[in-house]
């Protein structure tokens, strides 16, 4: 009986242990894989601001220009 007891929680100790090990290495995955996406992402983002920065250069090059006729116009 003493034998089966201890085969017993010899058993629950091992699963719990591969357990944790699992869950440790699928975090450790989890959080590569987040840190990848994060960096793909700002990736992105400084790529879409630095467009948006000259689209906006460029529209406001354009705005002078436009205000500028404008006025000679008007004058």
């Amino acid at each position: 009986m003493t034998t089966i007891l201890c085969y017993f929680m010899l058993i629950c100790v091992a699963t719990l242990c591969i357990s944790l090990v699992a869950g440790t290495i699928q975090s450790m995955y989890d959080e590569y894989k987040r840190d990848k996406r994060a960096e793909a992402q700002e990736k992105r983002d400084t790529e879409y601001h630095r467009e948006r920065m000259k689209r906006e250069q460029e529209e406001a090059a354009h705005n002078l220009e436009y205000h500028e006729k404008r006025m000679k116009e008007l004058e």
